[in-house]
Formats: structure tokens, sequence, C-alpha cells
């Protein structure tokens, strides 16, 4: 307990100064990385993730921290994985309030192969018409979500103060 408290305190001082010269004092090679990551967030610097991080899936959890602090698409872009990707264009698209953003989305398959998705799977769409629908308190974006359990979801977080 005590390491993972000297390591939060390291990473939090970090996140709060924007400096990550507090990153290397972290122990735990994954919590470093969030060191990393949100130092890069915080500061907006994209330019971290590749310098710091050399685990690939960390790397590109960065990635998506600086197109959201930066509210950049183009930076989504470099994300390999599917649903990382997905995620990084949703939260693009809230920080944008920008509903076209999910329409231009494609929809990805999902990562495992034998999974066949059925006709109304609309992939990473679904997160970012509820991401943008809350920002900006749009309803009318939770109709063009297919599944009604994810509609209704939608509808309830747009109601929600």
């Amino acid at each position: 307990a005590k390491i993972y408290e000297r390591d939060s305190c390291w990473v939090k001082t970090a996140k709060e100064s924007g400096d990550l010269s507090y990153c290397p004092n972290v122990s735990e090679i994954r919590t470093r990385n969030a060191c990393y990551v949100s130092v890069a967030d915080v500061t907006r610097t994209l330019s971290i993730c590749d310098e710091y991080i050399s685990d690939i899936h960390d790397r590109e959890i960065c990635y998506g921290a600086v197109a959201r602090s930066r509210a950049d698409l183009k930076i989504c872009g470099q994300i390999k994985n599917p649903g990382y990707q997905d995620l990084c264009d949703g939260n693009v698209a809230r920080e944008l309030k920008d509903p076209s953003i999910c329409e231009n989305m494609p929809i990805r398959q999902p990562v495992l192969t034998d999974f066949k998705p059925p006709p109304s799977f609309q992939g990473g769409r679904v997160y970012c018409y509820q991401e943008v629908a809350k920002a900006t308190g749009n309803v009318s974006l939770c109709e063009k979500i297919i599944s009604s359990y994810e509609k209704e979801k939608c509808l309830k977080a747009v109601a929600a103060p």
C-alpha cells in the first residue's frame, strides 16, 4: 500500500504541475505510463506519448488523451486498436460538440474474430452519440442509436442534470 500511495502522489504532483520529471520516480510501470499520459494530457504534448511510453496500449491511450485535450481528430487516426480509436473519436466529438464525427465514424469490426455483429451493430457510434448528446443536451442524437437499451441509457443521461 505504501508504494501505491507514493506512486499516486508522484502522478498527482506531475499532473498538477504539468512536469513529467516526476514520473520516473513512479516504481510501477503501468502507473508510470499513466503519469506520462496525465502530463501529455494537461500539457497537450503528443511527443510525450512516443518519447516516454514504449507499451503500445498505453501509448495509444496517451494519443487518445492528447487528441481529446487538443480536440484533434487527426491524432485519433494514429491509433490502431479499434476500441481505443472509437473512444478517441467519441471523446473528440464530445469536445467539439460535433455529431457529424459520429455519423462519419466507420463501424469497426470488434477484435474478437468469431464475433458476427447483428445488422443493428453501430460500434463506437453509440458511445459517440451518447457523449455528444450529453455535451449538447440534444436528445435527438439519442434517437440515432438503434439499440433500445443504449438509446434509453442516452436519453436518461441527457435528462439527468
